[in-house]
């Protein structure tokens, strides 16, 4: 998946780490970090707040007690996904 995010004014974007529901293969950012913490639990990269950071990520999302698995929008629910890997991302063909 490759997503573009705008880090909010603190200077943290949180960005998805691995556990019952997600499964983080690997995740790089551009530019890079400048540093990471872990706020209530959830990771955090630190950027200069406002810039625009590309993240690349392969990862896995199971769904837990039954429920499917949650779409790709609500684990990075700050980001414009601009490719998720699930399809071509050529657009379909227009109709004669």
């Amino acid at each position: 998946m490759v997503a573009e995010c705008v880090v909010p004014g603190h200077g943290r974007l949180r960005v998805p780490a691995s556990g019952d529901e997600v499964l983080v293969c690997t995740l790089t950012c551009s530019p890079a970090a400048t540093g990471e913490s872990f706020v209530h639990g959830e990771r955090c990269l630190h950027f200069t707040p406002g810039s625009t950071v590309t993240l690349r990520t392969k990862l896995r999302v199971y769904g837990t007690a039954g429920k499917p698995p949650r779409p790709l929008g609500e684990v990075l629910d700050h980001a414009f996904i601009v490719r998720d890997g699930s399809g071509p991302t050529d657009p379909p063909p227009e109709a004669p």
